[in-house]
């Protein structure tokens, strides 16, 4: 038994010595995007080296880390038309499905799917007392990411109701998608949309007569 304090004669020798280690056969070094478990790439905020036996060694550069352009003003994504001066880069982490539960306990953020509409004009105010879709606004376009999941890609409607009607409906290219109930919000589920333009209406009856609001049109990609 050594006494405290020590050493064997193996590490006496090499006392000062650099050991170098050598990659045993049939093992592979390879830089890894800690998050992912892919090939880092140009987005991943750092890389780990992890061996791997030969031939099971990821070949796929991470998709989990991707860049959205968004325009600074209202946090949705940025258009070719949007001043450059309002264009901000924000990296996303996006998981397979699998792992839906555990982002939300971890409180990851999602990218919008709305695409900005803001510009520098001002709103024409709305006729007191009228029936309006406030959100979203006319040539709002939204596009569907594949990679995302369609639970998080919504078009959020939102609308201002007079308080003397009932009845209250969206309405998309003239079908009845659901009834509105206070607050007046509803969110539209962007993968169950047809492709092109769309025109929403919010309906509701005031006494007997059937009143709807101006028309929104918007496009889906």
């Amino acid at each position: 038994m050594l006494a405290a304090g020590a050493s064997t004669p193996a590490l006496a020798a090499t006392a000062g010595v650099e050991l170098k280690l050598t990659t045993p056969p049939g093992l592979l070094v390879q830089r890894i995007c800690p998050r992912s478990g892919m090939r880092p790439g140009k987005t991943c905020p750092g890389e780990i080296t992890e061996l791997f036996l030969a031939g099971t060694e990821p070949k796929q550069t991470c998709t989990v880390h991707r860049k959205f352009r968004l325009d600074a003003r209202d946090g949705l994504l940025a258009t070719a038309a949007t001043p450059q001066e309002f264009v901000i880069e924000k990296v996303f982490e996006i998981f397979p499905p699998l792992f839906d539960r555990w982002m939300e306990q971890e409180g990851i953020p999602m990218p919008p799917a709305r695409v900005s509409a803001a510009t520098n004009a001002t709103q024409t105010p709305l006729p007191h007392g009228a029936l309006a879709i406030t959100s979203p606004s006319m040539g709002d376009v939204f596009r569907l990411d594949p990679i995302l999941r369609p639970r998080y890609q919504t078009i959020p409607v939102e609308s201002v109701v007079p308080s003397d009607v009932h009845e209250v409906r969206l309405c998309v290219n003239g079908k009845e998608i659901a009834s509105l109930a206070p607050p007046y919000r509803y969110r539209l589920p962007l993968a169950s949309l047809p492709k092109g333009s769309l025109t929403l209406v919010v309906k509701a009856k005031k006494g007997t007569r059937l009143i709807e609001s101006e028309p929104v049109r918007i496009a889906v990609q």
